[in-house]
């Protein structure tokens, strides 16, 4: 993997954002600040733990769909406790400048990885490919983006590096059960806006129960 590792190469693969509009995340209860950089066991973390990652999307719906899909896959749950709703949080996150990612995608296609590699269960190579792809650009790259697993849409997901530099300001924070969007409407729906439980139900198809 190492010899597929050429940055003259993967610049290829660089995407960079406007830098002028709110990502979004979905954090499962109040916290002091909506940036958590981890490490946990996702698709796209330190194969080491030799860094954090903050996981973000464009829209809502991609958040939402990854964090609960995720859940789904490794609980084997197809339905969300009404709780979640009160507790969880929809968090808003301002870029203080443009942000420069490398397409996923593009990049396996690039080193000859196949992509069902990057939906699979098994995370194993996604993030080995990432600490190379940390080893060899951190300085360059403030993460990865992705498409989500979970809900197909032409927007992005991110999984942003951890690093001394400020480039994030909180931006706000919203009770999941009094959150009401409107980037993502279905095209057969009758209002200008949706509420997260309407996207939990109506768009993703999960089950709000109250357990």
């Amino acid at each position: 993997m190492k010899n597929s590792f050429r940055f003259d190469v993967i610049t290829n693969a660089f995407i960079q954002t406007p830098g002028d509009w709110d990502l979004k995340r979905w954090q499962r209860k109040e916290w002091s600040s909506a940036l958590n950089f981890s490490n946990g066991d996702g698709r796209y973390n330190a194969p080491d733990n030799s860094f954090g990652v903050c996981y973000m999307a464009d829209r809502v719906v991609s958040a939402l769909a990854e964090s609960f899909g995720r859940l789904m896959h490794r609980d084997g749950h197809q339905f969300v406790d009404e709780k979640e709703l009160k507790n969880s949080r929809i968090c808003l996150i301002r870029p203080l400048r443009k942000l420069v990612f490398v397409d996923v995608g593009q990049l396996l296609g690039m080193i000859h990885i196949p992509l069902s590699v990057s939906v699979g269960d098994d995370y194993g190579v996604t993030r080995r490919v990432i600490g190379c792809l940390y080893k060899l650009a951190k300085d360059k790259l403030d993460g990865v983006c992705y498409f989500s697993r979970h809900f197909t849409t032409a927007d992005f997901c991110y999984a942003i590096w951890e690093s001394e530099e400020k480039r994030f300001e909180d931006a706000g924070m919203i009770n999941l059960d009094k959150y009401q969007d409107a980037e993502w409407i279905p095209s057969n729906w009758k209002h200008d806006s949706i509420s997260a439980e309407e996207l939990l139900e109506e768009v993703l198809r999960f089950k709000i129960v109250r357990l």
